[in-house]
């Protein structure tokens, strides 16, 4: 038996420190396991849900280290694109 792989594409954004970026990536569904990835993602590094990458963190704890946790979240990028409050 064939096993059939289902793939769709969505839209996502990562804050980096260099800015915003958006990109689309192709998931992967096994509708016989009822698995889904995304290549890119695992290539990456990328956990479920994850919207920030390592430097802009890196950033985010130099800037709390020095100053307040707002405007850490300011500084995450040098784009000046804040952090949402979640």
């Amino acid at each position: 038996m064939i096993n059939s792989i289902q793939q769709f594409q969505t839209e996502v954004s990562k804050l980096t420190s260099l800015g915003e970026g958006t990109y689309k990536k192709t998931y992967f569904h096994n509708p016989q396991t009822g698995e889904r990835c995304c290549l890119l993602d695992r290539l990456m590094g990328f956990g479920r849900g994850e919207r920030l990458t390592e430097d802009a963190i890196a950033r985010i704890y130099e800037e709390v280290a020095d100053s307040s946790y707002r405007k850490g979240g300011m500084n995450a990028s040098i784009s000046g694109m804040p952090l949402a409050k979640r």
